[in-house]
């Protein structure tokens, strides 16, 4: 969260997701919807915090969790900084996560959408620990492993920005020193938006949780 904090003295413009009643409070735009096919959303009161429980259906490809209302709120001209809180879910078998931002949703496959900076699990690839994905349009995205282990039931965080002025992209996860790069850069004038989202990968239902997330960025 240190690196987003940071950010304040200079953003014109920022809005936040957090975990309420089983939902979402949104503030500086429209709150999240219920992702479809297969997603369910419910409160979950534990002892690291409130979280919103994203569930899907027991079908292939269900899917779950929180995008964007449109692909319209930022674009990495701007700068953006986007800050992710979630908890992984009690198995992490059959699963992929992507955590990120992207002009366009990410499907069921263990590669991004054209354009994208974020993370991904993927249980099938398989991953181990958390990756680092970046993809500049139709090229052959860069992967690269956090070293982080991917474990049940743990809270996470995730921070990722674009400085335009450097043209770098940089992530950290739970706190730690951030990792910048300078290749590979998605379009910085394309319209984009967020996600965190869960697909199930076989005919089982699958779940992690969100408690916060916060976007930065200079209109």
């Amino acid at each position: 969260m240190a690196q987003v904090d940071a950010t304040l003295i200079r953003v014109e413009r920022a809005f936040s997701v957090n975990a309420v009643s089983g939902d979402y409070f949104a503030k500086g735009h429209a709150g999240p919807g219920t992702l479809s096919p297969g997603g369910t959303r419910a409160l979950s009161m534990e002892t690291t915090g409130n979280f919103t429980r994203e569930s899907t259906g027991a079908v292939a490809g269900n899917t779950a969790g929180v995008t964007s209302p449109n692909d319209s709120i930022f674009q990495l001209q701007y700068s953006p900084s986007m800050y992710f809180k979630i908890k992984t879910g009690s198995a992490i078998t059959t699963q992929r996560i992507w955590i990120g931002m992207n002009p366009s949703s990410a499907s069921n496959s263990d590669t991004a959408p054209d354009d994208f900076i974020g993370f991904r699990y993927s249980s099938v690839f398989p991953d181990t620990n958390w990756v680092f994905v970046r993809k500049a349009g139709a090229a052959t995205q860069v992967e690269v492993d956090t070293g982080v282990p991917v474990t049940a039931d743990t809270v996470y965080t995730f921070t990722v920005r674009y400085q335009h002025s450097g043209t770098t992209i940089f992530y950290s996860i739970d706190g730690g020193a951030e990792v910048g790069y300078t290749t590979d850069i998605p379009s910085v004038t394309l319209n984009y938006g967020y996600e965190a989202v869960i697909f199930t990968t076989a005919a089982f239902s699958v779940h992690f949780k969100i408690t916060q997330i916060v976007g930065l960025f200079d209109s």
